[in-house]
């Protein structure tokens, strides 16, 4: 989400990315030029920040970015079960790539027996949300949180994933 709120073009995470395997390579051998410490007290005010209502959402959208075929197994997983509630959508973003993998999985009966939406042909933030009568939008996604607000009059419930699905399915 740092690129999607315009303070963060690029950045490496030490062990994680590719490029960065030691706080070295990341920094290309020169000194840090800044120190930024973000810790619990800074996490919580970015997510209250984030999360903008409480109201039940129209549409709880995953997959900013879109989600992976591990990410996918984590959401079968917990949507193993349940059910989507009446009037409220649940659309999980990933490439066709991936949903084709999971539509020969077991995987397939949870996230789509569950009434849950693959979309493989957009992204949230590019959908026409007020046609679809979106008002109010759960997502785990920091992105989507940052930029839905930014172009539609879409109030934002962010969430952590096993929040988002417990609310979808009122389980």
């Amino acid at each position: 989400a740092a690129g999607a709120a315009g303070s963060v073009a690029m950045y490496h995470a030490v062990g994680v990315t590719s490029d960065a395997p030691t706080r070295s390579q990341a920094l290309g051998g020169e000194p840090p030029t800044d120190r930024v410490e973000i810790g619990p007290r800074e996490l919580r005010h970015a997510r209250e920040e984030l999360n903008q209502t409480d109201r039940r959402p129209d549409l709880v959208a995953l997959g900013g970015p879109q989600y992976s075929l591990s990410e996918l197994m984590n959401v079968a997983r917990l949507l193993e079960g349940r059910r989507v509630r009446p009037g409220i959508r649940l659309w999980i973003y990933t490439p066709a790539y991936f949903a084709g993998l999971a539509a020969k999985t077991t995987m397939w009966r949870s996230l789509v027996g569950s009434g849950a939406r693959l979309v493989t042909t957009s992204c949230a933030e590019i959908q026409q949300l007020g046609v679809l009568e979106v008002h109010y939008l759960m997502t785990n996604s920091s992105k989507f949180a940052n930029l839905i607000p930014a172009r539609y009059d879409v109030e934002i419930r962010y969430a952590p994933l096993d929040e988002c699905i417990r609310v979808a399915t009122g389980g």
